[in-house]
């Protein structure tokens, strides 16, 4: 059996239009060597349901229904568990996140040790102007409070090994909700690992509706930030 050497992590919750487009983009870029593993939080919309039915039986895919109390963060933590890949790949699964951006965040990790896919180096950028902007000002916020060279502190798109990843505290990163990408970027740089930013261009949704409520979001992502900092 060949040693799988890409793990990509995708969370879902009410995401049963966008997930099987998604999956079929990602295996059309990576490596023959990976797997997907889906970790769907109970969507009520039958998100599982419809990933069981498209690949039953597809060794690469991989289904997890959760049922706990909903968590973008653990959510991730249970892929992560049960991840097999040398390569980690963490992003949303609801179209934000370029799939055609994967080899570029592969090819950069043979030089740094955790490459994020980010909207504010110079070629980034959103779809949703109103978006770039409010993220923008929230992230430069970020960065002052936590001391931080990181400019997208909240992309949520990312390449690290396997094995530095479970270097870190990783219990004390992945909970709530994106929340837990800051925590990362902070444990990360606490560790002394090099990260690279890549320019990333994130698009809108094709279906259905975000589930951030933007302002009560950027209170709870600037709590964190001040969190960290004075802990």
């Amino acid at each position: 059996m060949n040693k799988i050497r890409l793990s990509v992590i995708i969370p879902t919750f009410n995401e049963k239009k966008n997930i099987v487009r998604l999956i079929e983009k990602i295996q059309g870029v990576i490596p023959p060597s990976h797997e997907i593993i889906i970790v769907d939080d109970n969507s009520p919309d039958g998100t599982g349901a419809e990933v069981k039915k498209k690949y039953s039986g597809n060794s690469k895919i991989h289904l997890i229904n959760r049922r706990q109390d909903p968590s973008l963060g653990k959510s991730v933590l249970l892929g992560i568990e049960k991840a097999r890949g040398k390569i980690i790949i963490g992003m949303d699964a609801d179209g934000n996140h370029k799939p055609d951006e994967i080899p570029e965040l592969l090819n950069f990790l043979s030089r740094y040790d955790l490459v994020i896919s980010s909207r504010f180096v110079k070629g980034g950028g959103m779809q949703n102007r109103f978006r770039y902007l409010t993220s923008y000002l929230m992230n430069f916020f970020l960065k002052i409070i936590l001391k931080s060279k990181v400019c997208d502190l909240t992309s949520g798109f990312y390449a690290v090994k396997r094995e530095t990843l479970l270097k870190l505290p990783i219990d004390k990163i992945y909970y709530g909700y994106g929340d837990y990408f800051i925590r990362l970027i902070y444990y990360a740089q606490k560790r002394g690992l090099l990260l690279y930013e890549l320019p990333g261009y994130f698009a809108d949704r094709i279906y259905g509706r975000s589930k951030s409520k933007l302002w009560l979001m950027t209170a709870d992502y600037l709590l964190t930030a001040l969190k960290l900092r004075l802990a």
